[in-house]
C-alpha cells in the first residue's frame, strides 16, 4: 500500500458476490479498508461517498453480521449519502447482510443548498 494511501475500495466489476441485487451492471464493493489512525475522523466516508458519486447506478454493499463495526460505518455512510433512500437485507442462510440503494437518483443536498441560498440572495425580500 502507498503511503500516502488511507484508504482503500476494491469493486467488484464481474457481479461474482451479489447477495441481494440480481442486475449485473449494480455495483459491489468487496473490500473497504482504512488504516488504523485514519480510523474515525472521516476518511473512511468520505471515500466510499467519493467511489459512490465515481460510479452512479445500483449499488450492493454486504457485511458478515458478526462484523458489527462495519454494519455500523456502512449504516451511518448509506443512511447519510441516500437521505435514508436505502433497502437492509439479510440472506436466508444469515451467512450475510447488507444495503441496497440507487444514486443515480441521488441529490445533492449542498448543491441544492448553495443554489436556494444564492435564490434567496438575489431576491429582493
Amino acid at each position: 500500500m502507498a503511503e500516502n494511501c488511507r484508504a482503500k475500495a476494491a469493486l467488484n466489476p464481474m457481479n461474482i458476490a451479489s447477495n441481494f441485487i440480481h442486475d449485473k451492471s449494480a455495483h459491489h464493493i468487496n473490500e473497504f479498508f482504512v488504516m488504523k489512525q485514519y480510523r474515525r475522523n472521516g476518511v473512511g466516508s468520505f471515500a466510499a461517498k467519493a467511489v459512490f458519486d465515481k460510479f452512479k447506478g445500483k449499488w450492493e454493499v454486504c457485511q458478515m453480521p458478526k462484523n458489527l463495526p462495519a454494519r455500523k460505518f456502512w449504516k451511518a455512510v448509506i443512511s447519510d449519502y441516500t437521505q435514508n433512500n436505502y433497502q437492509e437485507h439479510s440472506n436466508d442462510n444469515d451467512e450475510w447482510v447488507g444495503f441496497t440503494f440507487d444514486n443515480t437518483i441521488h441529490i445533492d443536498i449542498s448543491a441544492q443548498s448553495s443554489s436556494l441560498e444564492h435564490d434567496l440572495k438575489s431576491a429582493d425580500l
